[in-house]
């Protein structure tokens, strides 16, 4: 239920960064998002819904279970109206979930997953603009010589103000006032933040936060590598989307990345109770169904 969620709410945001794209109300120029969006959020966001709606889409049988193969197409197609290099590339990685889960797959489902690709490749050519076209055509130039729309200047500053409080950090949510009078040079038009999680993290709150952090994700990649085969590939590529996707985002406030460990951690709960033998657990659903556990439970 709260994958189905993620996944809902990702159609909300489609919707809207279609909506906007037929009006032409651009988020930037030749760039589109949802209302609220900044379009390289919007694209990490579809990118992590992107491997937890194919599992879905795996363990559903029947006509139904094509919904979330639709959603995958509609995440893709709003992805690439973003025109994110960093979400596109995130995008590639949260569809090898179809390549190492190929055995899950029948011969019928295979077709229709090829019919369902053509059909984005398509609306890809057809719909998408030539302006998101050349933008992401520059993923290689920029990553080789460019600075990543001067992410490595801030990164370069976030480094400086590190050097000054390693252990401690400057503070929760200071980066902007440490690293801002370091790149004064360089006028941004707006609060200066990491645009990358980790290094976030480790200004902020210093080596002793940061070990703190990664600590917190050794336990989510621990409970992730404990799960049942398809659930933890499903897993593996979502956290690996997440941890190269926040490499030039500031997430670690983020709606979607507690919602992503809040799913991961929640499976501890369901293999703690696996645990319980099956009389004791039969003995529990006697109990609850006992007239006097009824009374006392409407009382």
């Amino acid at each position: 239920m709260l994958m189905r969620a993620y996944v809902y709410g990702t159609l909300v945001s489609c919707g809207e960064t279609m909506y906007r794209f037929t009006n032409h109300q651009y988020t930037y120029y030749g760039r589109f998002a949802a209302f609220g969006f900044d379009p390289n959020d919007l694209s990490l966001t579809l990118a992590m819904s992107i491997p937890i709606s194919y599992y879905l889409f795996l363990r559903q049988r029947g006509w139904k279970s094509c919904f979330w193969i639709l959603q995958i197409s509609v995440a893709i197609l709003s992805g690439l109206l973003t025109a994110s290099r960093m979400g596109a590339l995130v995008m590639m990685l949260a569809l090898s979930i179809v390549l190492v889960t190929l055995k899950n797959l029948s011969g019928a489902r295979r077709v229709a997953l090829a019919a369902i690709a053509a059909f984005v490749i398509v609306g890809a050519i057809s719909l998408i603009p030539s302006s998101s076209w050349k933008r992401l055509s520059t993923i290689g130039t920029e990553v080789k010589t460019g600075t990543l729309n001067s992410r490595t200047e801030i990164w370069a500053g976030g480094w400086s103000a590190l050097e000054s409080k390693p252990f401690a950090g400057v503070g929760a949510g200071a980066f902007a006032d440490a690293v801002e009078p370091i790149i004064s040079y360089f006028d941004m038009g707006h609060a200066f933040v990491a645009h990358n999680t980790f290094l976030s993290v480790l200004v902020e709150l210093g080596t002793f936060g940061f070990i703190l952090f990664l600590l917190l994700l050794a336990t989510l990649a621990a409970t992730v590598l404990k799960m049942e085969p398809l659930l933890r590939k499903t897993y593996v590529v979502t956290f690996l989307v997440w941890g190269v996707g926040v490499t030039t985002l500031t997430w670690e406030h983020r709606k979607p990345t507690w919602v992503l460990f809040t799913l991961i951690l929640q499976t501890l709960d369901s293999r703690a109770y696996s645990f319980v033998s099956a009389r004791t657990q039969a003995s529990v659903m006697r109990a609850l169904r006992t007239p006097s556990f009824s009374v006392s439970r409407n009382l």
